[in-house]
């Protein structure tokens, strides 16, 4: 026998699906207004248990529900990036990954880029950085990063060419998500704008990746 109640508790577990449909549907849209490029999903770089049935999601395979999109401009650039199935609780940072002149690459990580690791570090010609773009704390699963760079700011490159994004019109851009691990007290700020605060040797948040964060996920190199 159907009950009031049982109506009750059916329509509130269909509006729940709904919404978190919804919100997956949500997660790859493209930002508002013109020149947005998309650059593609996230893909992670390290494995990751999925929150709702435990599967185990390997290196190199795509991050639902992700995106990052690129907007240029004649002195600078916008980037935006959708990360998915984060840890809410802990801090992420975003880094924009530059290649100035990619026509020099020869080694590209995935079609359609025309560049990689091994231009990164071996190819000066690429004019290759790392810079940051944007850090938050995540609240929930999908957390939004917005980003704004100028032209030849110095202000934290971490690698490569200290001049940074030197041709915003004709550089290939992609984006490298790292867990900055949970709050740090009095220095979620630092957190937020680094690669590297909390996770060296013996510090919180240890990655053992050579002072780094952990890097979980990129859509480039």
């Amino acid at each position: 026998m159907i009950t009031r109640n049982t109506v009750k508790i059916r329509m509130a577990t269909l509006a729940s699906a709904l919404v978190l449909m919804l919100a997956s549907a949500a997660g790859a849209s493209p930002p508002h207004g013109k020149q947005w490029e998309s650059v593609g999903p996230l893909f992670w770089e390290a494995e990751h248990e999925e929150s709702a049935g435990g599967a185990i999601e390997e290196v190199g395979e795509e991050m639902e529900g992700s995106g990052a999109w690129v907007r240029r401009h004649s002195n600078s650039i916008d980037g935006r990036v959708i990360a998915t199935e984060l840890e809410p609780g802990h801090v992420y940072t975003v880094n924009i990954v530059v290649f100035n002149n990619p026509h020099a690459c020869t080694s590209p990580t995935r079609a359609p880029l025309r560049c990689g690791l091994m231009d990164f570090f071996f190819n000066p010609a690429a004019e290759g950085a790392i810079m940051w773009g944007d850090g938050a704390l995540a609240r929930n699963p999908t957390v939004e990063f917005r980003m704004h760079r100028k032209v030849k700011t110095k202000s934290r490159v971490w690698l490569g060419s200290p001049a940074g994004l030197t041709n915003p019109a004709g550089a290939e851009i992609t984006f490298d998500l790292l867990d900055m691990g949970l709050p740090i007290p009095d220095h979620l700020r630092d957190q937020r704008t680094s690669a590297t605060f909390g996770c060296g040797t013996g510090e919180p948040n240890d990655a053992h990746s050579g002072g780094f964060c952990k890097d979980i996920a990129v859509n480039g190199m």
